[in-house]
């Protein structure tokens, strides 16, 4: 009988293991931090004034028609009216905490974008089907200095057609918001 002697673990796989293990520790308390922080600012939005922007998002229908007396065809340009936005910003200060964005072109989207120390730290996408609580897709990403750390995105309900509206990047549109914000306000 012959024994086979097992070889001893390199220390670069132990090295590995240990450090994916504290990196894992070091992501789930980040999150942790960062979830007690968005319900913080979210309480905080009761208690202070914020900027409102509201509008229309309207769609522009062109039709060509031939015209027979004038022996071309005719262009007419129509504008109709497929929905509403409005974007809440929440500000303690001068300092940016949440930009809230909504609009119902379709479905409802509603996208909530939370900054820390000027720097966006997380992002969540909700989109929902006419009436209330009827959710087709909820998301959340987690930030750190302007990189995506995590992402929970569970599989969507959403039809085929809707799905593009969820299918942006959340970090430069939440960026983007807070330098228009900006730009708008200085």
């Amino acid at each position: 009988m012959k024994i086979k002697l097992i070889q001893p673990l390199s220390i670069g796989f132990l090295l590995t293991c240990l450090f994916s293990s504290v990196k894992g520790q070091v992501l789930e308390s980040y999150i942790a931090e960062v979830n007690v922080y968005t319900s913080r600012v979210d309480s905080l939005a009761t208690h202070h004034e914020t900027t409102l922007a509201e509008g229309t998002i309207s769609r522009q229908i062109s039709r060509v028609i031939y015209n027979g007396a004038k022996g071309k065809n005719d262009t007419i340009v129509k504008s109709e009216i497929v929905g509403g936005f409005s974007k809440e910003t929440l500000i303690v200060g001068d300092t940016i905490l949440r930009i809230l964005y909504h609009d119902n072109v379709d479905k409802n989207i509603y996208e909530t974008f939370y900054f820390k120390n000027n720097q966006l730290i997380c992002s969540k996408v909700r989109l929902e089907a006419d009436g209330i609580g009827n959710v087709l897709y909820n998301g959340i990403e987690y930030y750190r200095a302007g990189i995506l750390v995590y992402k929970k995105s569970p599989p969507t309900k959403a039809k085929k057609k809707y799905r593009a509206r969820v299918a942006f990047s959340w970090l430069e549109t939440g960026t983007e918001y807070y330098r228009e914000f900006r730009q708008q306000h200085n």
